[in-house]
């Protein structure tokens, strides 16, 4: 299992390993199949194996078996194997089959019976695929199937509303936090006492964020777990933020959400997209500098004497250290050891502000023409694949005719530039 944070998040267990179209997690060990082997000095031999594996967009399940056998020149061998994608809410799965048996001699084929398969269901059940007979010197024969069974129903995910549970969220006390501005140090030291009143002690100087991680915001959702948002309750944009009836200015954050979870995803996408992408979370609010008093200015100078012998001593002229002095004893003087300097993440910060010399930008996905790779900046700028793939979606919903022509792709395989 994998369970990492920060600025990439991820989650993957897994028994034996993944469907083969997932590509695991950066550092995810490669795991053998789940293996049962049996047999009587390997002739003949049974060979099972399978998997099992959770991320936070899928389920997924396979197994395969092998058997073999041989008698003098001839031999006979056969495996069958499947891969599946489930989904319980509601029940569907699809599962990608293959199977063969072979006769040969020693080791040249004679015949080969050969099956792929894709099942998919229920509600009805479908079976495409092909089936093939090869048999030495003679052309191969293989029959295509598409077929449909069982009832016809359409299933619908229970309806559900996200409102409630965003609204506690937002009024939960720990969804807010103080902001500190840019170059702002803390003013105060805050702490309860067993008899204060619950909310969040702020400092004087810093400004609101909040933050929660219940529904992503700004964006219309088609999912809320295991359910589908009411009608009305798909989207819920931040349109206004206001204090004491007076509206202010407010930026949105990000935060890490599993898309799958607010998504209608296809199977190809379940597998290919990240297991968390960002979007919008909350909002903050701050100003850039803190208003103050006038600032009062004082010369620093330093009274000189110089002292020749125990019983003399002599004025020297006034001392007027230089302004580089002066910033570097702020740095390492009392006022840098005392607590407003050496609290929090201040404590760990350096003692200049110096930008890193190499930064790793996020991927930046667009869509774009699948015929030229043109970007198609009228439909989306350049951010997150989540996001990509949701104005993509909302621009399909009012010109469906384009849906072959437009998909989603990282800036970088483009034939033009940023």
């Amino acid at each position: 299992m994998r369970l990492t944070g920060g600025h990439a998040p991820n989650f993957a267990l897994a028994i034996g390993g993944f469907h083969p179209d997932y590509s695991p997690p950066a550092g995810f060990p490669k795991l053998q199949r789940v293996t049962v082997a049996l047999g009587i000095d390997d002739n003949p031999r049974i060979t099972l194996e399978g998997y099992l594996a959770l991320t936070s967009n899928t389920r997924q399940i396979g197994a395969a078996a092998a058997v073999y056998a041989e008698a003098g020149w001839f031999n006979i061998s056969g495996e069958i194997s499947f891969d599946a994608l489930f989904t319980f809410v509601p029940f569907s799965f699809v599962t990608d089959f293959s199977g063969m048996v072979a006769l040969r001699k020693d080791e040249t084929d004679l015949a080969t019976i050969k099956l792929e398969a894709t099942l998919s269901g229920p509600t009805p059940f479908r079976a495409v695929g092909e089936a093939c007979l090869e048999i030495r010197w003679l052309p191969d024969i293989c029959v295509p199937f598409n077929a449909r069974f069982g009832q016809d129903k359409e299933v619908e995910l229970p309806a559900v509303d996200p409102w409630p549970v965003l609204q506690e969220a937002v009024e939960n006390p720990e969804s807010w936090s103080g902001a500190r501005p840019s170059g702002v140090f803390r003013g105060a030291t805050l702490a309860k006492t067993s008899g204060s009143a619950d909310g969040v002690l702020l400092d004087p100087a810093f400004g609101v964020t909040m933050r929660q991680t219940v529904v992503p915001l700004n964006r219309r959702i088609t999912k809320f777990g295991e359910g589908r948002p009411l009608g009305g309750a798909d989207r819920f944009p931040i349109e206004e933020v206001a204090i004491a009836e007076q509206e202010v200015d407010a930026t949105a954050v990000e935060d890490f959400f599993a898309p799958a979870q607010f998504q209608q995803l296809s199977d190809d996408e379940k597998l290919s997209r990240p297991s968390f992408e960002r979007m919008d979370a909350g909002l903050t609010f701050a100003r850039d500098e803190v208003d103050h008093g006038a600032s009062v200015g004082m010369i620093v100078e330093y009274e000189t004497k110089i002292i020749d012998s125990a019983f003399e001593t002599r004025d020297w002229e006034v001392y007027l250290p230089a302004l580089e002095l002066q910033l570097a004893a702020m740095e390492r003087g009392a006022a840098a050891r005392g607590a407003l300097s050496n609290s929090g993440v201040t404590k760990f910060a350096p003692l200049r502000a110096t930008p890193p010399l190499v930064t790793l930008e996020e991927e930046l996905f667009v869509v774009a023409s699948s015929v030229d790779l043109s970007k198609r900046s009228d439909i989306t700028p350049p951010g997150a694949k989540g996001a990509a793939f949701q104005a993509l979606a909302e621009y399909l919903a009012f010109h469906p005719d384009e849906d072959v022509r437009l998909e989603v792709m990282s800036l970088d395989e483009l034939a033009t530039g940023v």
